[in-house]
């Protein structure tokens, strides 16, 4: 077991608190989603790294923006999240099981994820989450959508496995934001889980980005043939994502 100092413990208690005061009063997430975040986050802070925390809050401010960018209007579309885009314990258990099993892995068993390769891990598993968000919430606006499997076979806003130039985008600037946000920040605050090398950011960057299309291919497969929900298509996406950057970044030259 990892050891703790008292500092650090109480930095992951304040921003798990920031955490749960901002999901609650801004309406982010509902009682068992803010319970779920707070867990989600203690595993992330204590095994993982404190920094790594403030990933998972700027992935969550990014994602209740996004969300509540024109929510009105998703209101009349009929693909509004929630009643107020708030989001329950099994959207949280859908995009934080990965970044927290990383968190774990990276603190009980280093010689399985040693420091140098964590963070970039980690950064993977929040990239791919927000890619996806900010595809379906700023691409579900989009008038142009298609269905992934058929380019040419135009579908309705909010339908499985639909993409847009407009989600794209949104799921290229999400992955990169992250990727960026994340390295500048492990950098400074937990170099140590980061590595040396820079143009290694480029890995959360690309597979964040090709994360989401493997999301929005499971869509138009296995979700629209009902053979699996949506919360394990999130998943496993992102869990199948972060085992490619898990893989890279230790053969990868540091």
């Amino acid at each position: 077991m990892p050891e703790f100092a008292p500092e650090s413990l109480l930095l992951v208690g304040a921003v798990c608190a920031a955490i749960a005061g901002l999901s609650i009063k801004r309406k982010l997430l509902d009682l068992s989603g803010t319970a779920a975040a707070v867990a989600v986050g203690l595993v992330i802070g204590v095994l993982g790294h404190p920094a790594w925390l403030f990933v998972l809050l700027v992935y969550m401010v990014s994602s209740f923006a996004a969300t509540k960018y024109r929510f009105a209007r998703k209101v009349e579309m009929g693909v509004a999240e929630g009643k107020r885009g708030e989001r329950s314990w099994r959207n949280v258990a859908a995009n934080g099981a990965v970044p927290a099993a990383v968190a774990a892995v990276a603190g009980l068993y280093p010689q399985a994820l040693p420091p140098g390769t964590s963070g970039f891990v980690f950064l993977t598993a929040i990239a791919v989450a927000a890619a996806d968000t900010m595809a379906s919430e700023i691409g579900v606006l989009s008038s142009k959508a298609v269905l992934i499997t058929h380019p040419h076979r135009h579908v309705e806003a909010g339908t499985n496995g639909g993409v847009s130039r407009l989600g794209h985008g949104a799921a290229a600037f999400a992955a990169l934001y992250v990727a960026v946000t994340g390295y500048l920040l492990f950098g400074y605050f937990a170099p140590t889980t980061v590595g040396v090398a820079p143009w290694l950011a480029a890995v959360p960057a690309v597979l964040g980005f090709v994360g989401c299309q493997v999301d929005s291919l499971m869509g138009a497969t296995l979700e629209m043939g009902g053979r699996m929900t949506k919360g394990w298509v999130n998943f496993l996406s992102i869990a199948l994502s972060t085992v490619v950057a898990w893989g890279l970044v230790l053969l990868l030259p540091a």
